[in-house]
């Protein structure tokens, strides 16, 4: 992913949290909040591209189908990536990551 894009969706989530567009679980991130939003906006709004990487967050042998699956069986330090993101601690994030806040936005 181009780094300017990156940027963009990063500037776009700092923008909506100042001007208070965001819910609770992003305008206040922990890992546990990131893991709780994914499921809720999962399950109103499911994408495969999303249910793959959340999948690669799950525990082993378990698929993620619904966002009941992904409160269940998912490690909220899998979200730790994109809270450090969020947090300007990560200059170059990975794809999955930036993906993440592009659909969580």
């Amino acid at each position: 992913m181009p780094e300017q894009e990156e940027l963009s969706v990063l500037e776009q989530y700092k923008k909506l949290r100042k001007i208070g567009g965001l819910s609770n679980n992003l305008a206040e991130p922990t890992t546990a909040k990131l893991r709780n939003e994914c499921a809720a906006v999962y399950a109103s709004r499911p994408n495969e591209e999303i249910r793959n990487i959340l999948q690669s967050f799950a525990v082993p042998g378990v698929e993620i189908q619904q966002a009941n699956d992904i409160l269940e069986n998912t490690d909220v330090e899998k979200f730790k990536p994109l809270n450090n993101y969020l947090k300007g601690q990560i200059e170059n994030p990975n794809p999955s990551t930036v993906t993440l806040l592009t659909w969580l936005n």
